[in-house]
């Protein structure tokens, strides 16, 4: 039977496997789906839910003035795509210049005009979904409250705009700009009401780039804030490749985690959110190194107040003295799933420096070892982990050995158990690097070829 006259539930099922996998990748990935909807007209058709499932909203400026985002170009000409889509990606882009204005025939961003309502961008009341009913009264007294709350809007038209629309047309003619409701009609344009995660990445470099960065933390802040009952997952990437010279360790710290301080997103708007996943990276894959801003616990223990619905936290591309890292998963209490992927993990910083090389050999059994005697049924996930100073990645087989052998689901580590495993580590992990080498597979395969598999739980058999 040839693919296209499968049944849709069946395509649906089978296209699920290449679609985006948000465990694997921070940002949404579609380029399977895309290349799949190209072959024909009747796949285009069945996979459009998909290919819509997650959008980007690229923020992009040029000449000082927002421009009009491609996905905002899309929804306009299409607006009946807006009920697919779930998960929005928001991130800034840079300085677009004169060149690349006149190549791409970008124009600057302004609302609508002759659109009543911009939720649904139609002036159809039939159009509008149940989830925009929900919405309308939340976008309509935000937007009351940012005209009441200026002193700059006094006029008396304004008490007779009743719909934020309205509002947000009415500041226009005042020749008076608010970011507030600026990035307001960006959320009414671009981020649709069905939307339940949100994946964001906004952190320009450079003191020029300050109002843009506060532009897009105050869309974030809106759409944490109108949409705090229907998020489940949040991803929230800071991107920091340059090191501050000069500063603490902490101050490094506090400027890379600004996003979430209180200037950013008010600790009001955390405390209403419940998302059941929640992702921090410090750094994205680009700007991950040794060097890398450091993740400190005091910039982030807001979120702990998250602790009543997160089920599922994951930590990526972070360095972090591994106390504090602790420290920060113990805060919530309620996990079922850890998942820590290309970290770097840090000794006591006032330990002396012969013992911090010591430590560091087995800093991630450590590691693994408290979070498991906080959450003894937690499903923990490591991979990619990496060690500091001579920024050398743990053997997959050590990653195995922690996981499987060390801390396995129910395992009660109590201090004799934990000497014994902190022996055999730092015993068997020059058998592991050798295992991951070249020579190292080819003699394991040997040895499977004429013996049968070797496992660790045999050598380590001592302490079980």
């Amino acid at each position: 039977m040839p693919l296209v006259d499968l049944p849709t539930e069946l395509l649906d099922e089978i296209f699920s496997y290449v679609d985006w996998d948000p465990s694997q990748s921070l940002y949404p990935c579609r380029d399977d789906l895309l290349n799949a909807s190209l072959s024909c007209r009747q796949l285009r058709k069945v996979l459009e839910p998909a290919i819509f499932r997650s959008v980007t909203l690229r923020l992009c400026w040029a000449e000082g003035r927002l421009i009009e985002p491609r996905w905002y170009c899309l929804r306009k000409e299409r607006p009946e795509i807006a009920k697919h889509v779930r998960c929005v990606y928001i991130h800034t882009g840079s300085e677009a210049c004169l060149h690349c204005i006149q190549r791409d025939n970008l124009e600057p961003f302004v609302v609508p005009e002759g659109v009543e309502d911009w939720l649904s961008l139609s002036n159809k009341p039939e159009d509008s979904s149940g989830d925009n009913a929900h919405l309308r009264p939340r976008v309509d007294e935000y937007a009351r409250r940012q005209v009441q709350e200026n002193p700059l809007y006094t006029g008396a038209d304004s008490e007779h705009a009743s719909t934020a629309e309205d509002l947000i047309k009415w500041t226009k003619t005042q020749s008076r700009t608010n970011q507030f409701l600026d990035a307001l009609s960006i959320f009414m344009l671009c981020i649709p009401s069905s939307v339940n995660k949100i994946v964001f990445k906004a952190h320009m470099e450079g003191i020029h780039n300050k109002d843009k960065n506060i532009y897009s933390h105050r869309l974030l802040s809106i759409a944490l804030d109108l949409l705090h009952d229907k998020l489940q997952d949040l991803t929230i990437i800071s991107n920091q490749s340059v090191r501050r010279l000069g500063m603490s360790r902490r101050q490094i710290a506090g400027i890379g985690s600004e996003m979430i301080d209180q200037e950013w997103i008010p600790t009001s708007v955390v405390q209403k959110l419940s998302p059941k996943r929640l992702t921090f990276a410090v750094n994205d894959e680009y700007s991950f190194h040794k060097n890398t801003t450091s993740f400190v616990h005091q910039g982030f223990e807001r979120w702990n107040q998250l602790s009543h619905s997160v089920r599922e936290l994951d930590i990526r591309y972070t360095k972090g003295e591994w106390q504090e890292l602790v420290q920060f998963v113990k805060g919530f209490e309620t996990l079922t799933t850890i998942r820590f992927q290309d970290c770097i993990l840090n000794a006591p910083y006032q330990a002396p420096m012969a013992q911090t090389r010591a430590f560091e050999q087995h800093i991630w059994l450590n590691f693994a070892i408290a979070i498991r005697r906080a959450f003894p049924h937690a499903k923990i996930e490591l991979s990619n982990l990496w060690r500091p100073v001579v920024m050398d990645r743990l053997p997959v087989s050590a990653v195995k050995f922690i996981l499987t052998q060390a801390v396995p689901d129910g395992a009660l580590v109590d201090v004799e158990r934990e000497d014994r495993l902190l022996e055999d580590f730092v015993s068997f992990l020059p058998m592991w690097w050798a295992e991951d080498g070249q020579r190292g597979s080819q003699a394991m395969n040997d040895w499977t070829r004429q013996r049968g598999p070797l496992s660790d739980e045999a050598m380590s058999r001592r302490w079980r």
